[in-house]
């Protein structure tokens, strides 16, 4: 391989394990990965899945092995995206077998989690925790604590799905805790909406609204709008059922703002639904005291 091009261009790393490529092939195993990555980006998944199985035939074509299991996993996971789980499991298992004939742990252990995936949404709960306490095990022996983090969660999905709203709350306060560890904003996030559901059918509505507002804080940093529109609502909802209509409020007036910063008319006129809902509230119980 032309080490120049290298130095110039960004190699990813299966590539850069194919020492025997020309400089024809070379390029055009770059060009070819290139237009993967931007399939995929724009949600193209279907042509993203194409490219990388592409990727993949040409390494085992050029003798490569080691490099090939990755393009089978994003091929796989292209194919996950746009529901067609049992061509991705095909490849996901093709290249879980390839993790394991190289002793590749940390590529096991994700690929374990994401079959574990397709079996969830296959409704297959036993499969699917079976592969995440599997791939659990994995994070855990090579101390991968975002892997350890997005396995407990997993877990604590199926634990809530079971009515198991201890187990799941145990399981959620663990990975927050990874998660914090790492201060990694996203992976606290979806973690904290997940607490939040789990409190409010506890019933343990002030955690919960505590919960919220430490996640609605981080989206502040990350300013993503779209999640922020998840979590007012919430916020509104159980402060109105505790007929703190003021609080209730101050989070549905931000809610509409968002919505119409994204344009979204449905939701602007469910939220003027609500609020003038807070307001006749407010009225009545105003009226009833004089």
């Amino acid at each position: 391989m032309n080490r120049k091009i290298e130095r110039v261009i960004e190699v990813p790393e299966q590539a850069k394990s194919s020492k025997d490529l020309d400089f024809e092939m070379f390029t055009n195993f770059l060009t070819l990965y290139k237009q993967a990555e931007e399939f995929e980006k724009q949600f193209q998944f279907e042509k993203a899945s194409e490219c990388y199985l592409n990727l993949a035939q040409s390494l085992l074509k050029d003798g490569n092995r080691k490099g090939v299991g990755p393009f089978f996993t994003k091929g796989a996971l292209c194919l996950h995206h746009i529901g067609k789980y049992h061509e991705s499991l095909e490849y996901y298992q093709r290249a879980l077998g390839m993790t394991e004939q190289l002793g590749n742990l940390r590529g096991k252990g994700e690929i374990l989690t994401n079959i574990g995936l397709i079996s969830f949404a296959q409704g297959d709960l036993d499969g699917a925790l079976d592969l995440y306490k599997r791939s659990l095990d994995i994070a855990e022996q090579l101390g991968d604590l975002r892997l350890q983090s997005q396995d407990l969660s997993l877990i604590g999905i199926i634990l809530r799905d079971r009515e198991d709203l201890d187990g799941a709350l145990d399981h959620y306060k663990h990975a927050l805790d990874i998660a914090e560890q790492l201060n990694d904003l996203d992976l606290q996030n979806g973690i904290l909406l997940n607490i939040g559901v789990i409190l409010i059918e506890r019933g343990d509505l002030g955690e919960a609204v505590d919960h919220y507002k430490h996640a609605l804080g981080i989206f502040d940093l990350l300013d993503d709008l779209k999640v922020k529109d998840q979590i007012l609502p919430n916020i509104g909802m159980i402060l109105s059922d505790r007929g703190d209509l003021n609080g209730a409020l101050d989070h549905n007036n931000p809610f509409l703002n968002i919505a119409e910063q994204l344009g979204d008319l449905t939701l602007q006129s469910q939220i003027s639904l609500d609020i003038t809902s807070v307001v006749v509230h407010v009225l009545l119980l105003a009226f009833y005291q004089i």
